[in-house]
C-alpha cells in the first residue's frame, strides 16, 4: 500500500541502485527522477543528476529527490539510472485533501 500525506506535503522520494550479482552499491552514470500530477495525467517533474541540483547523490548507489504534492490523488513516480548502470524503479505515493481548518 502506498503512503498517504496531506496536500502539500514536501515529498522526500529517495531510490537505492545495487549490482544484482554482487548486492554492492553502484551509480549510474545519470539518475533521472520523475513524477505525475493526478491532476493533468502529465509529468510535472522531471530532473537529471548531475545536471539539476534537485536530484541528490547521498552516498555511492544512494539519490533522492524532494518534491511538493499539491493536488489529491495518486502520484506514480520512478528513477531511471543509465550510462554505467542501468536499472529503473516506480511507485506511487496518496495525497489527500488537507484536513486543516481555512
Amino acid at each position: 500500500m502506498a503512503n498517504t500525506y496531506p496536500t502539500g506535503s514536501n515529498i522526500c522520494f529517495d531510490v537505492e541502485f545495487t549490482d544484482p550479482l554482487t548486492s554492492a552499491y553502484v551509480d549510474p552514470t545519470t539518475v533521472e527522477f520523475w513524477i505525475v500530477s493526478p491532476e493533468t495525467g502529465r509529468i510535472v517533474g522531471n530532473y537529471t543528476y548531475p545536471a539539476d541540483p534537485e536530484v541528490v547523490k547521498d552516498a555511492t548507489g544512494k539519490y533522492h529527490c524532494n518534491y511538493v504534492i499539491n493536488f489529491p490523488g495518486e502520484w506514480p513516480y520512478g528513477f531511471v539510472g543509465a550510462g554505467a548502470y542501468v536499472a529503473a524503479a516506480e511507485d506511487y505515493v496518496c495525497a489527500r485533501a488537507t484536513r486543516r481548518p481555512a
